[in-house]
């Protein structure tokens, strides 16, 4: 037999919260169960004034912010919102939704598997923080100057490249609906300090055939509204959901022979007898 080990148990020293505490949510409780809610706050603000008179952009700005946006952020955030919630079939999130509902998944787990393969950083929301600290940084230079270093050093023959977080090519090409999306948002919002950075800068390199990527536009937006960069990743999977899950959905009633496959022409088939 062994000699015996002892180990040297000490106890906690920190001390333990006596229960839960949040600034999101209060409540006052029923006069005939201490459990049971009479009425409801979101940092503040009575949930049944917010129904009447305020909306779910609202509310998800106020859930994050702490506060209800202005006229200004409101319509930010709307078309950050409107511009995210659907972004077609070559999203990795929706293409994995898609598997799990043709594959006859259980509805409820068709979202979090979409948005867990969502969470990749090919073309997912698995930067976003990253590319918030990235341009938050980068911001304080000139975008030419950035753009000058840039072309000088970039390998133009990769398909797939991110140059610097948030602006490369997808498809040996320029993000097109990125630019797009950003240009029209500062056509009708005047003073995005980042979102403008971002765009000059995309902008600037066209001559490498790279610009803003998805993860950089939204990065800027958010930005551009005050969100801490540790809520990027989270944010960018909370506003794509729907656009995952109704693929997801769509799929779920389609029979397998509804996916793409390989054709038997493609297909080389080898007797070893």
């Amino acid at each position: 037999m062994g000699s015996k080990k002892h180990l040297n148990v000490e106890k906690r020293a920190e001390e333990f919260a006596s229960r839960f505490s949040t600034k999101i949510f209060m409540e006052e409780p029923s006069k005939d169960n201490p459990f049971v809610a009479s009425r409801q706050y979101c940092h503040g603000y009575d949930i049944t004034e917010l129904m009447e008179k305020k909306d779910s952009t609202d509310m998800l700005f106020l859930l994050f912010l702490g506060d209800l946006p202005n006229e200004k952020q409101k319509k930010l955030f709307n078309y950050l919102l409107i511009s995210c919630m659907n972004q077609g079939l070559r999203n990795p999130g929706a293409r994995a939704a898609i598997c799990a509902g043709v594959g006859k998944t259980d509805p409820l787990h068709i979202l979090p598997i979409g948005l867990s393969a969502f969470s990749c950083e090919h073309q997912g929301a698995g930067l976003t923080s990253q590319v918030m600290q990235s341009i938050r940084k980068l911001s304080r230079v000139e975008p030419r100057d950035v753009a000058v270093e840039i072309n000088s050093d970039s390998n133009t023959e990769e398909l797939e490249i991110h140059i610097i977080p948030g602006f490369g090519r997808i498809y040996n090409s320029i993000d097109e609906m990125s630019v797009s999306i950003g240009k029209k948002i500062i056509e009708d919002i005047n003073d995005l300090k980042f979102l403008s950075w971002s765009l000059e800068l995309s902008d600037r390199l066209k001559g490498v055939n790279a610009g803003i990527l998805r993860s950089g536009l939204v990065s800027s937006i958010l930005l551009d509204l005050g969100i801490n960069y540790k809520y990027g990743s989270v944010i960018h999977q909370l506003i794509s959901a729907p656009g995952i899950l109704a693929h997801g959905m769509e799929y779920a009633s389609k029979p397998l022979s509804s996916m793409p496959f390989v054709p038997d022409a493609n297909y080389e088939i080898i007797n070893d007898k």
